[in-house]
């Protein structure tokens, strides 16, 4: 047992403690317990994600980059998710994607229960795809929760799980502009 003097350090293990106990419990129990576990804003806790997913390839920004430019063939000629080679997933409250999301990612919110095996496939076209899963980083627990529930639900594609500290906050200053809509955001 780990003791704390400080009690935020103590109160941030706890909570990271539930959250993975929750997510590693995955499928539906997961779905439905999930709410009061995910990032909702920009202002989650530090050490609410974890740097790594069991059984998904935790990837680098120079390997998200060369996932995201298989894409752009497909991002030019203005193809839906079916069409990508890799399909990224944003897994943020829709007011977050909104506000800038990695281009050609479609939005799966964890918070909003929109992660579902059935969102998945229809995004994938049934088809075993690599997927990317992220949110904003260090702070968002949502992309391992999405994690462990694809792998739960026996998604037979590859699955990168896109933690690096940086998600969707740190894309535009490493791989370039995220978007809304379609237009870069400066």
């Amino acid at each position: 047992m780990i003791v704390f003097r400080d009690t935020t350090h103590s109160k941030r293990a706890l909570t990271l403690a539930a959250a993975m106990s929750m997510a590693l419990t995955a499928g539906t129990a997961l779905a439905d317990d999930q709410g009061a576990n995910v990032c909702r804003g920009d202002g989650c806790l530090p050490g609410m994600s974890a740097k790594e997913c069991p059984g998904a390839k935790s990837i680098s920004p120079a390997e998200a980059k060369a996932l995201f430019q298989a894409n752009l063939p497909a991002l030019k000629a203005g193809g839906k998710s079916t069409e990508m080679v890799n399909l990224f997933i944003d897994t943020r409250t829709p007011a977050l994607y909104a506000k800038g999301h990695i281009p050609g990612a479609v939005n799966m919110s964890v918070p909003d229960k929109a992660f579902t095996k059935e969102a998945l496939t229809a995004a994938t076209g049934g088809a075993a795809k690599p997927i990317v899963i992220y949110c904003n980083g260090e702070y968002c627990p949502n992309s391992f929760v999405a994690c462990q529930m694809a792998q739960g639900w026996g998604y037979g594609g590859p699955i990168h799980y896109f933690w690096t500290g940086m998600g969707a906050n740190g894309w535009g200053s490493v791989n370039g502009p995220v978007v809304q809509g379609d237009k870069p955001v400066p």
